[in-house]
């Protein structure tokens, strides 16, 4: 027992158990849950019939929830527990994802013609360059002051925008020289300048079309689920859970004619006024098959999903990618069940094995 302690002690991301999964999601079931349409009798029976087939699930409470969000009653929608304590961690094994799922080694893995451009590293007491050359801190401090305006991420560990800062310079040199004194390893980007068609919605955030793609057994690759995510306020960052709100996109690039608003209403326009219905995200095309292309530089993940924008020219730009726990309620709501017609495909390879519980 004191050996199993130490080792989550020194695992920062522990794989929790489906039933433990479960019990983590009950409180937030709750809170979003209250005014969930609730489930007929036949509703219910077939939806536990569906995921019995594959793992005990004695609750439909999640495809009650999606259900009271769109109106739609699907067994297929998967609930988040099953998702995050079963699916996700035989797909992109945890540990492996780990490892990989960093922003340095994005540069190394992927083309950096498509990437922000890398100003400055600083990591513990040691600062690189675009090249990945060692330099000292005053020089990371002047390329970044070259830059004008820096966008500084952590490198591992950051989750729904938490960590990220825009540092306009040279006002921001105190918030600058803060940060380069943090004790975690962090990311000077340039600040990427997004197509003015994406800034429409909310000019003071990058607004990003997040893609989750799945690579098939057969080799190939396909994009289960895409939506474009939209800063709100005075929040320089798109993610959900900083407040964004979000909206669903069409195979041909056109955005549904209502999106999601961080907690989970639908809404027919962004808050700042523009409406969702008719517009069309530029070059779709191009990001997909995009995703899809990098999708086979990591051959070992069956699901990635993607960050990425396009400049004013109609370049792809990647700004992250994250391997496992996408978040799949907005996906959800704005699509539909997570992996559509491939549901049964999936669910087979990830149940072929008896679970390890």
């Amino acid at each position: 027992m004191k050996i199993l302690k130490k080792l989550r002690k020194l695992d920062p991301d522990p794989i929790l158990s489906s039933e433990r999964m479960r019990i983590y999601f009950e409180d937030d079931l709750k809170k979003l849950g209250e005014d969930a349409c609730r489930l007929s009798e036949e509703q219910e029976r077939q939806a536990l019939e569906f995921w019995n087939r594959y793992t005990p699930l004695t609750s439909a409470a999640w495809i009650s929830y999606y259900y009271s969000r769109t109106g739609v009653f699907d067994v297929r929608f998967v609930p988040q527990d099953i998702f995050y304590a079963e699916i996700d961690k035989l797909l992109n094994h945890p540990v492996r994802a780990y490892g990989v799922d960093d922003k340095l080694l994005s540069y190394r893995i992927f083309p950096k013609e498509i990437q922000p451009k890398p100003v400055a590293v600083h990591y513990g007491s040691v600062f690189l360059n675009a090249d990945f050359e060692v330099i000292s801190r005053g020089e990371a401090f002047r390329l970044c002051e070259e830059e004008k305006t820096v966008v500084a991420k952590p490198v591992t560990d950051s989750c729904g925008g938490t960590g990220v800062e825009v540092l306009r310079l040279p006002e921001d040199r105190g918030r600058l020289a803060r940060v380069m004194s943090f004790d975690y390893p962090v990311l000077f980007q340039s600040k990427v300048e997004q197509h003015p068609d994406l800034a429409v919605f909310h000019p003071e955030s990058v607004n990003t079309v997040r893609l989750l793609t799945y690579l098939r057994e057969s080799g190939e690759v396909v994009v289960l689920s895409s939506v474009l995510r939209m800063g709100v306020g005075d929040s320089f960052v798109d993610n959900h859970v900083s407040g964004g709100c979000s909206c669903g996109i069409s195979e041909d690039g056109t955005l549904h004619d209502f999106g999601y608003s961080n907690d989970g209403y639908q809404i027919k326009a962004h808050p700042g006024g523009v409406s969702f219905a008719s517009l069309r995200v530029p070059h779709y095309r191009a990001l997909a098959d995009t995703a899809k292309r990098l999708h086979l530089y990591l051959p070992q993940f069956a699901m990635l999903s993607w960050d990425l924008s396009v400049t004013p020219d109609g370049r792809p730009v990647m700004i992250e990618m994250n391997i496992g726990k996408p978040s799949i309620d907005f996906m959800q709501q704005n699509n539909g069940p997570l992996f559509g017609d491939y549901t049964e495909e999936v669910l087979e390879r990830v149940y072929r094995l008896p679970l390890i519980r």
